[in-house]
């Protein structure tokens, strides 16, 4: 076999090697180091069963992610031209292994149906961007991304007092930063997963927040909701909407929840709309599995 296929199929197998290497972390500990070893060396510095990181080292060193050094016992490195963007990629390669264990033989089965996949069987990949997403949050949100709302002014009705909603809050690390960091306003997080809205309630209650409320809300179907219509100074979106099965629908349900002078800030993907505009997009395929509201493996009904 040669070709495509082969050059496909080989590139599937090596992110799925390097997947697997940092979800045990033998990515992150070969990254830290730096340093050639052998397989045993690697075993005991990243806790991984010798027979797995050599079976691991099979697929990387033939797919030149993995340095081999001729030597009794042979030695592994990261290939030096592949450690910085290993830094700020790696962990992503555990995604798309992870969705295919979640829901593949539901999205299967599913399929000639155009039914969608039901939440319940994405609850570990949520986990795992929760993780993912804590790490930057915490990072850049407070620091970073407030101040720039609307010229600072944003940051000061937040430091006065304000109300602030943000959809689909998941275990609600962003509520918690933003109720931490401004006690004088109060924040709503609502989510349509019944666990993460249970995990962001414990964590809620062990910092002792008393300026924070999870609902259980369909971000989707908001536009006739009398609860929280024109409530709000402040709505945000963190990596939600193109999980959503009807954006738009979102939206136009955001827009009826903000007060007159409300403001709406969102983070989501970089990418336009339609096939048409995204094929020449650097990372359009990989998008196009797991993250567009049109997922292959993210369908949720």
């Amino acid at each position: 076999m040669s070709g495509w296929a082969a050059a496909t199929l080989n590139a599937a197998s090596v992110a799925s090697a390097v997947g697997l290497a940092s979800r045990i972390g033998l990515l992150t500990t070969m990254l830290e180091s730096r340093t050639p070893r052998s397989i045993s060396d690697w075993s005991k510095a990243s806790g991984a069963h010798p027979r797995y990181v050599g079976e691991i080292f099979g697929v990387l060193v033939s797919g030149s992610v993995v340095k081999m050094i001729d030597a009794d016992p042979a030695l592994f490195e990261i290939a030096p031209d592949k450690c910085e963007e290993l830094k700020g990629m790696g962990t992503y390669f555990e995604e798309m292994p992870l969705l295919h264990s979640c829901a593949f033989h539901q999205v299967s089965g599913d399929a000639k149906e155009g039914k969608g996949v039901a939440h319940g069987h994405y609850l570990e990949f949520h986990k795992w961007m929760g993780k993912l997403a804590e790490e930057k949050h915490q990072r850049l949100l407070i620091s970073k991304f407030i101040p720039l709302l609307d010229g600072g002014k944003v940051q000061k009705r937040l430091e006065e007092g304000c109300e602030v909603l943000d959809l689909g809050c998941g275990e609600g690390e962003c509520v918690r930063l933003m109720a931490k960091a401004f006690p004088n306003s109060k924040f709503v997080g609502i989510d349509i997963a019944k666990d993460a809205l249970s995990t962001a309630r414990s964590k809620s209650e062990k910092m002792g927040l008393q300026n924070t409320t999870f609902l259980e809300r369909d971000a989707t179907a908001l536009e006739n909701n009398e609860e929280l219509r024109g409530r709000f100074d402040l709505i945000t979106s963190f990596d939600a909407m193109h999980d959503f099965p009807d954006p738009p629908a979102a939206m136009r349900g955001m827009s009826t929840l903000l007060k007159p002078d409300g403001k709406f800030a969102m983070v989501d993907i970089r990418a336009e709309t339609g096939l048409l505009n995204n094929r020449n997009h650097g990372m359009a395929p990989f998008l196009y599995a797991v993250i567009s509201d049109r997922a292959c493996f993210d369908c949720l009904v």
